[in-house]
């Protein structure tokens, strides 16, 4: 049994939703398991940025050192002491909630700067502080209740020895673990935070999705259609997506172009039906004739019959023919021959079959040309063009020009009628395979109405520039270019 595939639509749903979720997961990983990680690293640069400051800026005088410690321990959040070598308080400051500094006994201040002295005038001491329940007095939090002191503590003590040789003792002190109630009230925020993105990334997925899915949609059912051969197809350009308008812009041409390749495609049934019906018919009308009728058994009802069969293998040569152009089964067999004698030649034959009908080729050209391509194929191209300008010269002006060119090491040919011409919107499909105009002319029996496209095929294979120049009434010109060969 065939596996069912999910559609675009649920698959985008799933894809915008999964991204959501990992995003609030690691959103909520990062503040809750880690902050604490990352509160403790920050803490510990804003004291010693806390410290620096009040270093850098200390002064002889009591009242600055005050309004020192004030600015430092408020802007920074921790506690600032300074005393004299004897323990005696200079300044002190409380920035932030739990610090233990000012509530040190003086004999561990005089430990920690002996500490200090002995450290070269620095020491730092952290301690991990897990009671539950803090001792007998100590500060009360905003609601009446105990603080939490599961923290770690901070403190760092630096000794400025001054020039007479008094000591200055800065003692800095933070808190560089979160408070449980802060670790609490993060979680409960980030907890609903998740709740209510995650309700709204399933609504924005469901409407992106849609959205995305319906043009594409659309389109796939539209394709449906096409595929069955309904060219009476539209897709949308307004999805507000360019690359889907693109893909709609891009399809309603291939839809139009279908159409039109169908449309000849018909024609063409319906074109080669006709050439293949009327030798048919004419063989064997005369074989019944020679069958049936005494007497008719004469070598000119016999020409005729050969004649349409011909014809008739003419006919169903060139659509092979075509067919093997274009499917590269046919490889050009390039030599050096003389193009000018090849359409000197094919201009005689013609002449002979078409000058009764008051047909006249003028041939123009300054000196022999030599090219390096396939010779019998060459030799079709000129054959299919003179006989093209044949059947579609005008009844008033017989005359058809072919013109030789050689320039720049190229040899230019054209074949030129005097007919009705061709107008500016049937030109860029008469070389098209099903191609047959609109307008009428004179039906020969030269050629099976395939021959612009094997011309067509034939100079693509020798990667060779060709085109028409045509207007309405002043005929058209049938050209191609080969590149000349001298040696």
């Amino acid at each position: 049994m065939k596996k069912r595939k999910l559609g675009l639509s649920t698959k985008t749903f799933i894809v915008l939703v999964s991204l959501s979720a990992v995003f609030l997961i690691v959103t909520i990983l990062m503040q809750t398991a880690l902050f604490e990680s990352f509160y403790s690293r920050a803490k510990k640069q804003e004291i010693d940025k806390a410290l620096t400051f009040v270093i850098t800026g200390i002064t002889e005088s009591e009242d600055e050192l005050q309004s020192l410690c004030d600015f430092a321990a408020d802007y920074y959040s921790v506690c600032i002491l300074i005393t004299d070598e004897n323990m005696s308080t200079v300044a002190k400051a409380e920035g932030a909630i739990g610090c233990e500094l000012l509530r040190l006994p003086t004999n561990m201040l005089r430990t920690l700067y002996e500490n200090a002295k002995k450290n070269g005038g620095t020491f730092v001491r952290e301690t991990d502080s897990e009671h539950p329940e803090p001792p007998d007095g100590a500060q009360k939090d905003d609601h009446g209740g105990k603080q939490d002191h599961r923290k770690n503590n901070l403190l760092k003590v630096n000794v400025l020895t001054s020039d007479s040789g008094t000591d200055r003792v800065i003692f800095v002190n933070g808190v560089t673990t979160p408070f449980r109630i802060m670790k609490d009230s993060l979680k409960v925020q980030l907890s609903v935070l998740s709740v209510v993105m995650l309700i709204l990334s399933v609504i924005l997925s469901l409407i992106y999705s849609k959205q995305l899915s319906r043009p594409i949609i659309e389109m796939n059912n539209e394709a449906d259609k096409l595929a069955q051969g309904d060219f009476d197809v539209h897709f949308e350009q307004s999805s507000g997506s360019r690359e889907l308008d693109e893909l709609g812009e891009k399809l309603n041409h291939a839809a139009a172009e279908l159409s039109k390749v169908d449309a000849l495609r018909t024609e063409l049934i319906a074109n080669v039906s006709h050439d293949l019906r009327t030798p048919l018919t004419l063989i064997t009308g005369y074989s019944e004739m020679m069958r049936d009728l005494p007497g008719e058994n004469t070598a000119e009802n016999l020409n005729v019959i050969i004649e349409e069969s011909k014809r008739l293998s003419q006919i169903v040569n060139d659509v092979l023919d075509i067919s093997k152009y274009q499917s590269g089964t046919i490889k050009p067999v390039k030599e050096r021959f003389c193009i000018t004698d090849e359409i000197l030649s094919i201009k005689e034959r013609i002449s002979a079959f078409t000058s009764a009908n008051g047909y006249t080729f003028n041939f123009d050209y300054e000196e022999k040309a030599f090219v390096f391509a396939d010779r019998t194929a060459i030799s079709r191209v000129l054959y299919n063009l003179v006989t093209n300008a044949v059947n579609y010269t005008d009844s008033d002006s017989k005359d058809i020009d072919i013109v030789q060119t050689v320039s720049d090491d190229t040899v230019k040919i054209e074949v030129i009628d005097h007919g009705k011409g061709i107008s500016q919107d049937e030109l860029p499909y008469v070389f098209d395979r099903y191609y047959r105009s609109n307008d009428t002319h004179v039906r020969s029996v030269l050629g099976s109405g395939l021959g612009l496209s094997i011309v067509k095929s034939i100079l693509t294979a020798h990667d060779a520039h060709f085109g028409v120049i045509s207007s309405p009434g002043n005929g058209s010109d049938f050209w191609f270019t080969l590149d000349a060969s001298k040696n």
